[in-house]
């Protein structure tokens, strides 16, 4: 995407910029609670609710079917926002003129509401907003949102976790993956490649469209690629990984007896570690295997607050075992089950499961967990505990992670919206709300309460 749109944007005549300013006045009428559940312009081909309506004629498609004979439309439907895609180049644009016109409809539109409203504070609070979505800055290097294309902020969270993943961004941006050799079909390593190419090859701060990707997942995870209702960010982020692993699996110099798979991919490099499983039967017999693993998934359990070292302490605690016959004494005796981080992966994904299933189905967790900014995991190993990078752990010494992204959601389990708090290569954290970033302190992201996934990285381990 150029820094100004395509050449096709930068010819637009004054029509086209007249007819997007409707389609951003559409959009906002979509997107108002007033008219929520109203009629949305629908693919002429499958009828899908988020869709590219044409600015010089009535043709109305879908982000797959966006094949038409104009140059330009615009993407509107219900909670999107609405972005300039260019049917010759199939992707979104962003073009000064078109972004002009776009921030004076919004502005008209807030000063509609202002006219109609007794409420000062309440139409401060959207002007506020608008300047937060208009203003520019200058930003670092890879600072950038996504935009929302219906449903996809369980994406945005993922992405921007590997946009600002140290070891990630070093494999693609060293040439890791090289789409213009790739020969798959549907290769999301390419979509994603293309997110570290335009992140950090362009000083552009507008918001990025990852149509390539959508189109890609319609292929490999139709329901993902959909992008009409929400997917759980978890799935997408293992799902990803799966798909790293398949494009790149090989045996290679970072192969090691302790990966489980003896591969040397991106995914087992850096994300894979082992657990150490272990029953112990009341007659004094043990017997332990080891388990591959790519996240650890941790119940809040049944206090209101909680901490990661206490979710991590009944992790690790054991649990009994019903209906289990000892291989030694052949009885069905008092058996304990306990789980230890065996290897640990230098990369380090923590879900906190925030389900909880009972008679009448499930429901969510609300319960906020603190977490903290460092985490050492030397006390839930094994003695001995060994690396993937080769570095050696003791009885008492730390092993100490770093944090580096918080994905949150907010909502109930069926429905809901992410958002994400990452920290860039300067040592800043930034609010990633789609599009929308913002700088924000460190005390914001130890406040939230509605943690989902928390990533780390390792930071020593000495």
């Amino acid at each position: 995407m150029a820094s100004d749109g395509c050449v096709h944007a930068a010819a637009a005549s004054a029509a086209c910029i007249e007819a997007y300013a409707l389609a951003v006045k559409l959009s906002a009428c979509l997107n108002s609670v007033e008219v929520e559940g109203g009629a949305a312009p629908s693919c002429a081909v499958c009828g899908y609710g988020t869709s590219i309506c044409c600015l010089q004629c009535d043709f109305v498609g879908c982000l797959k079917h966006a094949e038409h004979e104009h140059d330009l439309g615009a993407l509107v439907g219900p909670g999107i926002e609405c972005a300039v895609f260019c049917f010759k180049c199939r992707d979104l644009q962003v073009n000064t003129r078109f972004e002009s016109a776009k921030a004076d409809q919004i502005h008209a539109l807030l000063g509609a509401t202002s006219n109609n409203s007794n409420s000062n504070n309440s139409n401060s609070n959207q002007l506020n907003q608008l300047n937060q979505l208009t203003q520019s800055f200058s930003a670092f290097a890879g600072l950038r949102g996504f935009i929302n294309l219906g449903s996809t902020c369980y994406a945005s969270v993922v992405l921007q976790s590997l946009v600002h993943n140290p070891l990630v961004k070093t494999f693609f941006l060293g040439g890791g993956h090289q789409r213009e050799k790739c020969t798959q079909t549907s290769c999301l390593a390419c979509s994603v490649d293309s997110i570290y190419t335009s992140f950090y090859g362009s000083d552009s701060v507008a918001g990025y469209g990852i149509t390539d990707m959508l189109v890609a997942l319609s292929e490999k995870q139709p329901v993902m690629g959909a992008g009409s209702t929400e997917q759980d960010a978890h799935e997408f982020y293992l799902m990803l990984l799966s798909e790293f692993h398949k494009t790149h699996m090989a045996k290679g110099p970072f192969s090691t007896a302790r990966n489980p798979e003896n591969c040397g991919c991106i995914t087992h490099r850096h994300f894979s570690g082992t657990l150490c499983s272990t029953l112990s039967c009341e007659c004094g017999a043990t017997a332990s295997k080891e388990e591959p693993i790519i996240d650890l998934g941790l119940d809040l359990g049944p206090l209101p607050e909680t901490t990661l070292q206490e979710c991590l302490q009944r992790f690790t605690s054991g649990e009994l075992i019903a209906n289990y016959t000892c291989e030694k004494c052949g009885e069905s005796r008092k058996t304990t089950k306990k789980l230890l981080l065996q290897s640990l992966p230098p990369v380090l994904m923590v879900q906190l499961k925030r389900f909880k299933i009972h008679n009448s189905g499930s429901s969510k967790m609300e319960s906020p967990v603190d977490f903290g900014l460092e985490i050492d995991l030397q006390p839930y190993t094994n003695q001995g505990t060994q690396g993937n990078q080769g570095t050696q752990g003791t009885q008492g010494t730390p092993l100490v992670y770093e944090l580096f992204g918080v994905i949150c959601h907010t909502g109930s389990l069926d429905t809901g919206h992410y958002t994400c708090y990452m920290k860039h290569s300067t040592g800043a954290w930034y609010h990633f709300d789609d599009s929308m970033v913002q700088r924000v302190g460190i005390e914001n992201v130890k406040q939230t309460r509605t943690a989902y996934l928390l990533l780390y990285v390792v930071k020593s381990a000495i």
